[in-house]
């Protein structure tokens, strides 16, 4: 027990999940080399913007473009180090629109698991979409942040800058949940989560 209790003699507090990761995962193993540990990955709620970005024509605008290649960055080479989810609000909204650009959508999420909606997250969405500056057509935001929040979930991930990725709406989110005993998940884009845990 002394052992693991001196962990932060090596500077945790200074270092990212992802460091903080892989230390502890070496400590466990030099300290413990004959047991066996498993070290949880930090979870993600993939937000349907991501997907959209993910499996989209390349854009002809600037930063829409920027956004779909540092999407398709984190995809490919950081997603498969966390444990990531999606929900039945996702699915819903990336079945719309054109038929081969929904089933494109709908493949790249296959073996991604969904989180459950319950009357809780129902109770917490409507609680959000009244405190939050979301409007009527986006309410399906707030019942995004619900479902994550809801299931402890560690990231949401989003480009959803006007009702998610926000700071106004972080620090809004953050009050809220302190208010009723909630652990508040660190909304990101994927460009702010370019890290390996």
């Amino acid at each position: 027990m002394q052992r693991i209790g001196c962990i932060m003699h090596y500077g945790l507090e200074q270092r990212t999940n992802g460091q903080i990761y892989n230390t502890l995962n070496q400590l466990l193993h030099t300290n413990f080399p004959h047991s066996t540990f498993v070290l949880m990955k930090p979870t993600v709620y993939i937000e349907t913007s991501v997907i959209s970005y993910y499996c989209s024509r390349p854009s002809n605008n600037v930063v829409i473009a920027g956004h779909q290649q540092t999407t398709y960055d984190w995809w490919e080479n950081y997603k498969d180090y966390y444990d990531c989810y999606i929900s039945n609000y996702v699915v819903t909204e990336i079945s719309r629109g054109d038929l081969y650009a929904s089933v494109k959508r709908l493949e790249s999420v296959q073996g991604l698991p969904l989180l459950p909606i319950s009357n809780e997250t129902d109770l917490l969405a409507n609680l959000y979409f009244t405190e939050l500056p979301i409007p009527e057509k986006s309410k399906v935001d707030a019942a995004h942040l619900a479902v994550a929040v809801h299931h402890n979930i560690d990231y949401i991930v989003s480009w959803n800058f006007k009702h998610i990725v926000n700071e106004h709406v972080r620090k809004l989110i953050e009050k809220i949940n302190l208010e009723n005993n909630l652990k508040t998940p660190r909304i990101l884009s994927p460009e702010e989560l370019m890290e390996k845990p």
